[in-house]
């Protein structure tokens, strides 16, 4: 039950992002892949009434690129079609790309399928330009549109650059609500993060930690001198599964990774930089105070699939 008698019962997991509006429908705030599903309209408690609705996540990202994530090459394009379980299996084709002028895009277009759910992946560098805008398109049975994702490749030479002085750490939700796909995406993500930064001991250092029950510190700020070897180590993170304490991540970040031994410096900006996909299952009001007053800035990359 997520809503009853005009109001959003507080016993769901995504009340805080769930309202009424003036004529009872559901507005939701925020939607993610856990929030895929049939949703039903009940009147009154009768049967005869109910009115189902299937909310499905449409999305286009870029996946990472291994071999140089910060380059000026262009990445694999992944489109993903997220849909009711009870659905039937994703059909061939139902997933299309197009170029910017319109011409459906087959070359380089690789297709699979988990249940009910719909993937394309589009490799750019086997288009003849790759600077134009890429569209993923899902049609039905009558080949028509019933929606659209649109993807404009990042242009090389304006990447931003700066010779800041920050010392920015990355906490990462690896709970089990997050897909492997879009694990990729956080990583993809932080390969973008990273390529805009002079990394070093006298520029920028970036330290990360992954968490769930457990918060799990990869790297310190000072254990890369170089964007190379900062992105081999992201090459190699993986994903272990399980709750989402936040809270206590933010406190092991203030006590293990913000500290002089591991390489925080005086006179940087300090910058906490947090991906989720969903709500803390514990308490974020004090740990998030103590790092602002600590002179930290957090910044959180929510719902971002």
């Amino acid at each position: 039950m997520e809503a009853s008698s005009g109001e959003v019962k507080q016993t769901s997991s995504r009340a805080d992002r769930l309202s009424l509006d003036s004529n009872c429908s559901l507005v939701m705030k925020r939607v993610t892949a856990e929030d895929v599903g049939l949703y039903t309209c009940r009147r009154s408690g009768s049967d005869p009434y109910d009115v189902n609705v299937y909310l499905s996540v449409f999305t286009v990202f870029p996946t990472l690129t291994r071999s140089d994530p910060w380059g000026t090459s262009e990445p694999t394009l992944e489109c993903s079609l997220l849909r009711y379980r009870g659905l039937s299996s994703c059909q061939p084709n139902s997933l299309r790309w197009v170029n910017e002028t319109g011409a459906v895009i087959t070359d380089g277009v690789t297709e699979s399928s988990r249940d009910a759910d719909c993937f394309s992946d589009l490799n750019v560098t086997h288009q003849i330009s790759n600077n134009g805008k890429f569209s993923c398109q899902s049609v039905n049975e009558e080949n028509n549109v019933e929606i659209q994702a649109d993807y404009t490749p990042f242009q090389p030479g304006t990447r931003c650059k700066t010779t800041a002085k920050a010392d920015i750490v990355l906490l990462v939700d690896e709970s089990g609500s997050i897909y492997p796909e879009e694990f990729r995406t956080i990583l993809s993500c932080i390969a973008d993060i990273v390529g805009m930064f002079d990394i070093g001991p006298d520029r920028v250092q970036i330290g990360l930690t992954l968490y769930s029950f457990e918060p799990r510190t990869q790297w310190h700020l000072n254990a890369h001198r170089t964007k190379e070897s900062l992105m081999n180590d992201v090459n190699k993170l993986q994903q272990i599964g399980g709750g989402t304490q936040t809270g206590r991540a933010l406190t092991h970040i203030l006590e293990n990774d913000f500290q002089p031994n591991v390489g925080m410096r005086e006179d940087s900006r300090k910058i906490v930089i947090l991906f989720t996909d969903g709500q803390a299952q514990d308490d974020v009001i004090m740990p998030s105070q103590n790092l602002r007053d600590n002179g930290i800035e957090l910044y959180a990359i929510g719902e971002i699939f």
